[in-house]
């Protein structure tokens, strides 16, 4: 994640690098970035089941926002992600352990997020 070039994270682009990541053979690669999306990135504190809301369009690699825009695309792809890891793996430890992330993203993502509600009421 430090590749001092360019020390930026995009969560949707990272969810693709993953992928490949995992489609290469390199999994724990790939499972570190989720880590990094759970334990890092920068989220606000949702209403919804106490968990985090959406994530945002870019962040540092040490998950600090930069462009701080709530992103439906950066915060839907990581379900997406974590069950590809699942289906490559076939690492159920690992669909308990991030299970919390793939809810709090697919509940931001379909139900709004309260801490983002301004975002969201545009698109309704």
């Amino acid at each position: 994640m430090h590749n001092g070039a360019y020390p930026f994270v995009w969560p949707r682009d990272g969810v693709y690098a993953a992928v490949t990541l995992d489609r290469t053979g390199h999994t724990n690669e790939a499972a570190a970035f989720y880590r990094w999306c759970r334990d890092v990135a920068f989220r606000d504190d949702d209403c919804v089941d106490g968990g985090k809301g959406v994530f945002y369009q870019k962040y540092t690699t040490d998950g600090y926002k930069v462009w701080t825009s709530p992103q439906l695309d950066e915060t839907a792809s990581v379900p997406w992600g974590l069950y590809y890891h699942y289906l490559t793996t076939g690492d159920t430890g690992f669909l308990t352990n991030f299970y919390a992330l793939a809810y709090q993203c697919a509940s931001a993502s379909s139900e709004g997020s309260c801490s983002n509600a301004q975002v969201f009421s545009a698109f309704v």
